[in-house]
């Protein structure tokens, strides 16, 4: 195999700017159901190794990035950190990463984009957007007696930060509980399920989004892995059908792209333990190769 960098050999660890700044989150001590999402960020860094830095659709791919490594979840004993301390870590370390930069955290389980979205808002002011691409809404107030639980994250996150669910879309949900429905509703969030997407064009699918989002300041896209189709993301605690392939995601991610501001990301629920043939971890690490093509071109979304 030849010798490449991470991150497709783009990346750099003595920029002071880079464009992209990856910072990996491998905590899993919020999950409800099965570990594994902590292994994360080192399986993807190693597979970002076998690709050059081309996207899917053939094009180079020119953005700086630097690899500011992990917050460990784990004490120097082995011992796993309580979440709390945890959380204080992560915000301490997202809050050092450079301001000009596009943030995309790799988790770890869904929590740990509670603090993510809390310093991406106060980088980019209250004046935000998040779009939440998950099967599930992770709207419970508590949650198996932990209010920082996985399936919390997006109320935590939108309580902690002050956001109206004017501000929120939910994008390829399918499994709900009463609590979340009775809150979506109340909070009149934008829903498109992953039924509704795929009953409809891409082109739709963005101009529903961007009508709700059209106007904020910034936006923070949230990528819990669950939210494809388990045919094409088996390794992860909650593999869903019904969801959408990888290639309608990528489409609309183009789209999105070129109509919104989206200034950070974060991908979660990758748990190759639980993978099959890495079919997962090499999904999220096209994500991020596709992330950085369109940060380096800011195309405009190709003709249907």
């Amino acid at each position: 195999m030849r010798q490449r960098r991470l991150w497709f050999d783009l990346a750099d660890d003595t920029l002071a700017e880079p464009r992209f700044a990856i910072l990996g989150l491998p905590f899993d001590g919020a999950l409800s159901l099965r570990e594994g999402a902590a292994a994360a960020p080192e399986r993807m860094r190693a597979i970002s190794l076998t690709a050059d830095p081309i996207s899917r659709r053939g094009h180079r791919v020119k953005a700086s990035v630097r690899d500011y490594g992990d917050v460990e979840a784990r004490d120097a004993s082995g011992q796993r950190l309580s979440q709390q301390a945890w959380l204080a870590a992560a915000r301490a370390r997202l809050g050092t990463l450079p301001p000009g930069a596009f943030p995309l955290a790799i988790g770890g389980d869904n929590s740990v984009s509670i603090p993510a979205i809390e310093v991406f808002a106060q980088r980019q002011g209250g004046d935000i957007g998040i779009l939440w691409f998950d099967a599930h809404p992770d709207l419970f107030e508590v949650y198996d007696g932990n209010s920082d639980s996985h399936a919390c994250a997006l109320r935590r996150a939108m309580s902690l930060t002050g956001l109206s669910g004017s501000q929120v879309v939910l994008l390829g949900t399918r499994s709900y509980a009463e609590e979340e429905v009775r809150f979506i509703e109340e909070q009149r969030i934008e829903l498109v399920t992953a039924a509704d997407w795929l009953a409809s064009t891409t082109d739709q699918v963005a101009a529903r989004i961007t009508q709700r989002l059209k106007g904020l300041s910034a936006v923070y896209w949230v990528v819990d892995i669950d939210g494809f189709d388990a045919s094409c993301a088996p390794g992860t605690g909650y593999p869903m059908p019904g969801g959408v392939p990888a290639e309608s995601f990528f489409q609309l991610q183009e789209r999105l792209f070129a109509q919104l501001p989206i200034r950070g990301m974060d991908i979660t629920e990758v748990a190759p333990p639980l993978d099959v043939n890495d079919m997962t971890s090499f999904l999220g690490v096209q994500i991020v190769l596709e992330t950085a093509w369109l940060l380096s071109e800011r195309t405009a979304p190709p003709t249907p």
